[in-house]
């Protein structure tokens, strides 16, 4: 017997599972605000992570094949499982550090970086593999909802980043201009350039929020195996048919017409083998051309299902081209430059700037909604835009530690609000081109989610060479 859930708890369901996408990508990204004070590597760190991010998304994206050889709910339950074992390892190693050497001055924290970069490579994957599983369901809201899920994570790790450093709100700020919020290991001329925050600062620790952020991620996962066990439907098989029922064509040779009916069935159950080996939604009924209600849209958005094949390949590949950069700027490319263009106004500056650039990705999800852009070439200007705010704030970062107007209010507010509409505008550009390509088909969603990640090695690269190595972004 067949077993559907309505629209709203299929929503809620995967909206929850959507919640693990970057669900450490973002935490992680968050925490680094109070991270610098635990770990040797100061305000370089955000370049670190972002490297970690780039390399392992390449690296994990050569392992696809292998997750989708038995289908792409397959490859979303080895990715929950494997982000499992290492959430649990982060709780644990976070702070295992290798002392200082010749190559690393300061030290190396070997234990979080090697668990950052399995993390958010399995981040990389599972993106691919929910985005995928997510356009062949071939429901608009399901889709919304994994969108908004995606930046639900975001959300989440900033309300716990904000709790976590209450205590730092109601006290002046530690980064006075010319001073640092460092490790008590970085020092400057043989002197330590600064007082270094202590654990007493913050209200419980990074092994806490780490934990707190595995079990989020174990929600999301029973989320996603709540979602199919509820939607599961048995197997077509002859032994639950009534031949009896079925009008006889060839009188006097039935066994031909059973002969022809288990061969077609087992041509059913071959092709729902092939889509899926796990128990997902085997039952969904096909869309027939004219049907603007099937499984997820009951009428009220069907520009999903009457416009999936408008587009060129030319514009296909345009597409592909916007969610790459989007998808690059906004969690590659920028992230590393957040510390050094933030941190000079304060730590208050650093944390604000960090949760908002976090808490616009869901709201432009939600706008790309209800807002959709189809023309390719007002999406090009969006993007470039969106790349003036990113080239502004790589021009602040470029002047530190002593950008322009440290001490002014009006100046932190300004770069609170560039990093909000520079993570806002590039994930709104990242939806409606998710939005876009889902029109032309479940293999243009898998093929772009699975190069962005390739190209996403560059970007880190890019940045990382940058901070470290061009001598233009200095910590103070």
């Amino acid at each position: 017997m067949t077993c559907l859930a309505t629209e709203s708890v299929n929503f809620i369901l995967i909206f929850l599972a959507a919640v693990a996408i970057w669900c450490w990508t973002d935490s992680i990204v968050i925490e680094v605000p109070y991270l610098v004070t635990y770990l040797p590597e100061g305000w370089h760190l955000g370049s670190y992570v972002s490297l970690m991010k780039g390399l392992s998304g390449g690296f994990m994206m050569l392992l696809v094949p292998l997750f989708f050889i038995k289908g792409t709910a397959a490859a979303c339950f080895t990715s929950f499982f494997l982000g499992l074992f290492f959430s649990v390892t982060m709780c644990v190693f976070w702070d295992n550090t290798v002392r200082p050497s010749q190559l690393f001055s300061d030290g190396f924290s070997l234990g979080f970086l090697i668990n950052t970069f399995c993390l958010m490579g399995l981040d990389s994957v599972r993106m691919a593999a929910v985005f995928t599983f997510a356009s062949s369901l071939r429901s608009d809201s399901l889709m919304t909802a994994v969108l908004i899920g995606e930046g639900g994570g975001g959300v989440i790790a900033i309300c716990l980043s904000i709790i976590q450093g209450f205590r730092q709100f109601t006290q002046p700020d530690n980064i006075a201009p010319g001073n640092s919020y460092v490790n008590s290991s970085t020092m400057s001329g043989g002197t330590l350039i600064n007082e270094p925050s202590t654990s007493d600062d913050f209200i419980f620790e990074p092994g806490t929020y780490f934990v707190i952020v595995s079990c989020l991620f174990l929600i999301s996962f029973m989320s996603f195996c709540l979602f199919n066990y509820i939607n599961r439907t048995p197997k077509i098989t002859t032994s639950n048919l009534d031949y009896e029922s079925i009008p006889s064509e060839h009188d006097g040779n039935g066994a031909q017409e059973t002969l022809l009916l288990s061969s077609e069935l087992r041509g059913v159950n071959d092709l729902s083998n092939q889509e899926e080996s796990w128990p997902i939604l085997r039952a969904r009924p096909e869309i027939p051309n004219n049907d603007l209600t099937a499984f997820g849209n009951t009428g009220q958005n069907t520009e999903l299902e009457t416009c999936r094949n408008d587009y060129s390949v030319r514009e296909k590949y345009l597409l592909w081209l916007t969610w790459v950069l989007s998808n690059g700027s906004v969690f590659l490319l920028l992230p590393p430059f957040q510390s050094f263009s933030s941190l000079p106004y304060g730590e208050r500056c650093f944390i604000l700037s960090a949760s908002a650039w976090a808490m616009s990705v869901p709201v432009s999800a939600f706008v790309a909604y209800f807002i959709r852009i189809r023309n390719i070439s007002i999406i090009y200007i969006l993007l470039i835009f969106h790349f003036l705010i990113g080239g502004f704030l790589v021009a602040v970062a470029s002047q530190s530690p002593d950008p322009p107007f440290v001490g002014a209010i009006w100046a932190e507010l300004v770069i609170v609000f560039m990093w909000a509409l520079q993570s806002g505008s590039g994930f709104y550009i990242f939806s409606v081109s998710c939005y876009c390509l889902t029109q032309i088909g479940e293999d243009a969603v898998k093929g772009a989610a699975i190069s962005t990640n390739c190209s996403n090695v560059i970007c880190c690269l890019i940045s990382f060479s940058l901070v470290n190595f061009s001598g233009y972004f200095n910590q103070a």
